[in-house]
């Protein structure tokens, strides 16, 4: 009798090894995954801040015409003014120094942009004569307020 009780301890002894084993093995996999998981959460989270979403690149217009316009969207733009306090200064804060600095290409430019007739290529010239006209429009800016730029920044630029 004594035999079954010291047989019975001994394998109650290494089920309780390998339990321990296999609870060692489990819990170190969960927290790898764990580990894993949040790092992969981590980067994504960040990554889409940045406004790029995984997987999908944006495609960015490089022509002479593109950069150009670039460059006088920068110049209408009032850096200096916290776009979350007056977001119309920020976007075209600029616009009437860089008309008497610039005047004859802004008056170019703004030509090509008002044209309603001339067929441009690219969306994002398109975005570009819709936000100059826009910023150039006293009158409307005037008449409704600024409540179109604000419907307008809420739909994320996206027309």
């Amino acid at each position: 009798m004594m035999e079954i009780t010291n047989d019975f301890q001994e394998n109650r002894g290494v089920s309780r090894r390998l339990a321990l084993a296999v609870l060692s093995v489990l819990l170190t996999i969960i927290a790898f995954l764990t580990v894993a998981l949040v790092h992969g959460f981590l980067l994504r989270k960040e990554t889409e801040t940045a406004g790029v979403s995984l997987g999908t690149s944006i495609p960015t217009c490089e022509t002479p015409e593109c950069l150009f316009l670039e460059r006088l969207l920068e110049k209408t733009m009032n850096l200096s003014v916290d776009p979350c306090d007056n977001f119309y200064e920020y976007a075209c804060g600029s616009i009437d120094s860089n008309r008497k600095d610039d005047s004859s290409r802004v008056r170019r430019v703004s030509q090509i942009l008002s044209d309603a007739g001339a067929t441009l290529d690219s969306r994002a010239e398109n975005l570009a004569r819709q936000y100059f006209n826009r910023c150039s429009d006293r009158e409307d800016i005037a008449s409704r307020g600024f409540e179109p730029f604000f419907l307008h920044v809420e739909m994320g630029f996206d027309r």
